[in-house]
Parts: structure tokens; C-alpha cells; sequence
């Protein structure tokens, strides 16, 4: 019975993490992709449109490499959708933001 709850204990704790990651990686996926000062002269319509086409293209590329990695390379029934598609995402959010930063500069 103690390794039974011992187990139960351990589960909560990884789920705990794993919708922890999930919070944080979104939280600075959003922040990354929010609309800059011109985004926003332009109107409520374009900057809808930047923020979500900022959301969806760092997305879209993480979601094509973790299921090229989950697919190929291990092929042991890992699940497509995990906290790693933000830690994949948020750097190319980075990256991205960062070539606008200068575009503007």
C-alpha cells in the first residue's frame, strides 16, 4: 500500500511540473508575440493579426519539429504535445521578435 500512494504522489508531482511548463511557456510565448507601438497605429485588426500570426508560426514550426523528432528519431510512443513544443517555440518567438526589434530599431 505505501508504494501504491508513493506512486500517486509521484504522478501528481510530474503533472504538477508538466502544467507548470505548460503556464510558463505560454505566458512567454504570448509575451513574445504581443503587437509592437507600430503594429498597433495600424489598427486593432492588424495587430489582432500580428499577435496571433506571432502566436502561430513559432507554434507551427515547433509542432513540425517534435513530431519529426517524436516520429523518427524515437519511435517509442512519446507524445506529440508536451511542455517541449514551448521550449521549442519560444526561442524562435525569440528570434523573430528580435529581428523585428532591429528592423525597426
Amino acid at each position: 500500500m505505501g508504494t501504491a500512494h508513493a506512486e500517486i504522489r509521484k504522478e501528481r508531482k510530474r503533472n504538477h511540473w508538466r502544467w507548470s511548463a505548460y503556464l510558463t511557456g505560454a505566458f512567454f510565448l504570448a509575451l513574445l508575440s504581443l503587437p509592437t507601438a507600430e503594429d498597433q497605429e495600424e489598427g486593432r485588426a492588424y495587430a489582432a493579426g500580428s499577435f496571433y500570426g506571432a502566436l502561430a508560426v513559432p507554434l507551427g514550426i515547433a509542432l513540425i519539429l517534435r513530431l519529426l523528432y517524436v516520429k523518427l528519431v524515437h519511435r517509442d510512443g512519446r507524445p506529440v504535445i508536451s511542455p517541449w513544443l514551448f521550449a521549442i517555440a519560444v526561442p524562435i518567438a525569440l528570434m523573430a521578435r528580435a529581428g523585428q526589434l532591429s528592423e525597426n530599431g
